[in-house]
């Protein structure tokens, strides 16, 4: 799971939101963790794992966070995840850098 919180405008204090759960049970310890406000307005979390897993998280309220697009492990360990608008960018052990739709979770390149 990945928690989410909350902060007040000074960031001095926190609170946990949100338990983020939904992945599938093969995903492995998270490796990388990374946020964005898509192009259609809606906040994303993208998470890695030390199996090349990755999982988005979508909320459309600002509130609650729902399980969205996943791409299952590639058994190879993803060491960095950079989501920004609908792109998913992934890197492994091996120096190979992935890039997904981040609403859908297809591959692009």
């Amino acid at each position: 799971a990945v928690l989410a919180f909350h902060h007040d405008r000074a960031h001095s204090t926190f609170a946990m939101h949100q338990a983020l759960t939904g992945p599938p049970k093969e995903f492995s310890p998270a490796t990388a963790l990374a946020g964005t406000v898509g192009t259609d307005g809606r906040g994303r979390i993208a998470r890695a794992d030390a199996n090349g897993g990755l999982c988005v998280w979508i909320t459309a309220d600002g509130k609650s966070f729902e399980p969205g697009p996943s791409a299952l492990a590639s058994g190879t360990c993803c060491t960095g995840v950079c989501i920004r608008g609908n792109i998913l960018a992934s890197t492994y052990s091996t120096g190979e850098i992935r890039i997904h739709d981040a609403q859908t979770g297809a591959m692009r390149a």
